[in-house]
């Protein structure tokens, strides 16, 4: 038995190990977003989009990411047409097929994804009104949903149309007030609630929506002082389907704040302190630890949630700390999920983290096989001689 035991042991440690998912290091190819409100939109498991948000230029106004999947990741830039009303850059949304702009003051475009041509002329109107956020193919009654804001009006709308050169609207909802400087971000958390998040500089209370169908938002929570001026959303997410959740770095005192709230509207607030936390977003890296997830601008330390639901308090997780070798010199800048890296056909497990330099890039994933181009002579696979040694102990 002692032999049997050896014998099992050695052949334990001859046979190849599968690698474990790791943040792994990667290059651009081509030169990524910089700017510090870099906002992204995932098309598909190949393909996600980022935009300059609040950028008053269209030229290179979306950037277009894609992976084969092989932990490689490729950008390049397109540029809208010229639109008379265009002043800011605020939205962007696609999905497999279409790729969508928007802003104020009030133009919105889409393209086809894969060559951007040509670009078609939405909506262009002189208004005191824009969109924002992530534009969905999640609408009820159309195809898309995005949320908009009206200055003169005093209110916050959320959408729901379809694209047509110039697009078709639907159910419209809103509520008073107006988000502050235009600052206003929304997304899906699930196939039937996108939730708005409407920035307030009065008070610094931000004010939270959610909406299901119809002409109403099914809530309106604000939240308690967590803005100053010059304080801006990073791009908010959905949590398991069930809690959107928005990230706010106060200008005022440098503390990064966090929102949560489920379509019920109970608002949790979180205050994480002196630090500046991009949201990575939802991610469950082992299989049984879905929760909300945020990195560390200034080092690539992670902050995970206390649950899969909700978002009570923050804590460090060092296991999942991005290293000095993924960080390639930079820092973190934005993060896109929902591609899928290492070509293992689930593009849920594939965290992508954009550097700040515009170049490099970290993953979460297998790490690639890297082919050699010698041919290894033809020996016998590994623990062969352990296997052959153990089949004559057999009867």
């Amino acid at each position: 038995m002692r032999r049997l035991a050896f014998l099992l042991a050695a052949l334990l440690v001859a046979s190849p190990a599968w690698a474990a998912d790791q943040w792994n290091a990667g290059t651009l190819t081509g030169t990524g977003r910089t700017e510090a409100l870099a906002y992204p939109a995932t098309c598909s498991s190949t393909t996600a989009l980022a935009i300059n948000r609040r950028g008053t230029s269209l030229t290179n106004a979306p950037s277009k990411y894609v992976t084969t999947g092989a932990g490689d990741l490729t950008v390049t830039a397109a540029t809208p047409a010229s639109r008379t009303n265009f002043s800011s850059l605020l939205a962007v949304g696609c999905n497999s097929t279409t790729a969508i702009v928007g802003g104020g003051e009030i133009f919105m475009e889409s393209a086809p994804l894969d060559d951007f041509d040509p670009w078609t002329n939405e909506q262009d109107a002189a208004s005191v009104q824009g969109y924002g956020g992530t534009i969905t193919a999640t609408s009820p009654d159309k195809v898309w949903q995005s949320v908009t804001y009206e200055t003169v009006g005093g209110k916050s709308w959320l959408y729901n149309f379809s694209l047509g050169g110039p697009k078709v609207n639907g159910n419209l909802a809103s509520s008073t007030p107006a988000p502050g400087d235009s600052e206003i971000v929304g997304t899906s958390v699930s196939g039937t609630y996108y939730c708005s998040i409407a920035g307030e500089y009065s008070a610094g209370q931000p004010y939270m929506r959610g909406y299901t169908s119809g002409t109403s938002y099914a809530f309106t929570s604000q939240a308690s002082v967590v803005m100053s001026a010059s304080s801006y959303f990073y791009p908010p997410f959905g949590l398991s389907a069930t809690a959107c959740v928005a990230t706010v770095k106060r200008a005022s005192n440098s503390h990064t704040h966090i929102l949560s709230a489920p379509i019920g509207g109970t608002l949790t607030g979180v205050d994480a302190g002196v630090i500046d936390l991009i949201p990575l977003g939802d991610w469950d890296p082992t299989g049984s630890l879905r929760r909300a997830w945020w990195i560390n601008k200034a080092d690539g330390t992670v902050r995970v949630s206390n649950s899969a639901t909700t978002v009570a308090s923050i804590a460090p997780n060092a296991t999942y700390d991005i290293g000095s070798t993924p960080l390639a010199g930079s820092t973190p800048l934005f993060a896109i999920t929902g591609l899928d890296m290492d070509g293992d056909g689930s593009a849920t497990d594939n965290p992508v983290i954009l550097m700040a330099d515009g170049t490099h890039f970290a993953w979460w994933g297998t790490p690639p096989v890297v082919a050699t181009s010698t041919p290894k002579p033809s020996h016998a696979p590994p623990g062969a001689g352990a296997l052959r040694a153990l089949r004559r102990m057999v009867p």
